[in-house]
């Protein structure tokens, strides 16, 4: 009956001290936003060539091709159990821009690409895993 009840103190005591980051600290306002948000997917879509991003044991590569005028152009790379290792770039006067892998941390990045075709927002969502 000890080892039960000192289990269950372990238990509360390591779930108390756990972090939980929440995704984003202004939840409630993107929820207002989100119908924007699902147009912007919907124009990602609808792109016959959008914006490509992908990743080799080196680098994650963002290719622009050379026929989509896009502009405005963030990527951010959200760290969902932890925000302190978000990252966000402003992509300008490139048409490939080269992230190397080593200055991201091993796990799961949710990435945002978002970007302007025709005055029309856009954007890919998508997940990576690094592994070092």
């Amino acid at each position: 009956m000890g080892l039960f009840m000192g289990f269950i103190l372990f238990l509360v005591i390591s779930l108390m001290t756990h972090k939980v980051d929440l995704q984003s600290e202004d939840y409630y306002k993107k929820e207002i936003q989100y119908q924007d948000e699902i147009q912007a997917v919907k124009n990602a879509n609808e792109l016959h060539n959008p914006v490509r991003l992908t990743s080799s044991p080196d680098f994650v590569i963002v290719q622009i091709p050379d026929s989509l005028h896009a502009h405005e152009i963030r990527l951010d790379f959200i760290r969902p159990d932890d925000e302190t290792l978000d990252l966000h770039f402003q992509i300008e006067h490139t048409k490939t821009f080269l992230l190397p892998i080593k200055e991201l941390k091993s796990g799961k990045y949710l990435t945002e690409l978002r970007y302007k075709v025709k005055n029309k927002s856009v954007l890919q969502k998508s997940e990576v895993y690094i592994t070092l």
